[in-house]
């Protein structure tokens, strides 16, 4: 049996912990290691550009995260290989102001980062992590959101879900499913405009750089919103593979 540990490299120092704590306690039952990075993701992929200048050529960027934004030393003696599997968990966070500056950051950042036993895999939030929470009906009308209000999203949530992700640790697996499920289903939006259970499990159709293509092409280029999207569900699909989709399925019917 192996003692390696799954890291999880966060936004945020509270709402991914507490989500992937959740999640790891219903679903996966592994250790998991967690290092804030306390920053978005264009400030990341700013530091990245200006290490790649600086040295000019091709980054470890497991050291890269590791020298710059590991602040409380949970990576101090360790490599890639000390851990089952490296995920990241990042906002689109479109309303920062450089997000103007650096249109190709997320197709660029989900290449580096798209294979969990190297640089590790991204996952994206649209347009942030409380997504999770987002109450997902299929319905264009109240969930498509507008970049430009991102900051007020996070209030948005709490008014509309009567702060239940301060509840975290009460929420039952069934509830849980269901929000996941809802969330798959969004993935198929995205990708196969019906709002509908996938009927196959093929873990490619919603990768996370289709996932971004679809959301700029029908959404972001159009009226410069995102669809709603939680990509957690995508996490513990990729993690646990077929049997959960077909749990999820025979719950769905």
């Amino acid at each position: 049996m192996t003692n390696k540990q799954i890291l999880c490299i966060v936004e945020g120092e509270v709402s991914e912990v507490e989500i992937l704590k959740k999640l790891n306690e219903e679903f996966i039952r592994k250790k998991i290691e967690f290092v804030p990075l306390c920053t978005n993701i264009y400030h990341i992929y700013h530091a990245y550009l200006k290490e790649q200048e600086e040295i000019g050529s091709s980054i470890n960027m497991f050291l890269f995260l590791k020298i710059k934004y590991d602040k409380n030393g949970v990576l101090k003696d360790k490599k890639e290989r000390d851990f089952l599997g490296i995920y990241l968990f990042l906002d689109f966070d479109g309303h920062e102001p450089l997000a103007q500056n650096y249109t190709a950051c997320i197709p660029k950042m989900l290449r580096l980062f798209d294979n969990h036993k190297e640089n590790g895999k991204l996952y994206i939030s649209y347009p942030m992590v409380e997504s999770f929470y987002h109450p997902i009906y299929g319905c264009d009308i109240c969930e498509v959101f507008k970049i430009a209000s991102g900051k007020k999203y996070k209030k948005y949530i709490h008014k509309i879900t009567y702060n239940k992700f301060e509840l975290i640790d009460d929420l039952h697996k069934e509830t849980l499913n269901q929000n996941l499920i809802a969330h798959l289903k969004q993935a198929n939006l995205l990708v196969h405009n019906n709002f509908e259970f996938p009927s196959n499990y093929n873990i490619d159709e919603w990768a996370q750089l289709s996932i971004y293509e679809n959301q700029l092409n029908k959404y972001i280029l159009n009226n410069n919103s995102v669809l709603v999207f939680s990509s957690f569900v995508l996490f513990l699909l990729e993690y646990l593979g077929e049997n959960l989709f077909l749990e999820w399925k025979n719950l769905n019917q």
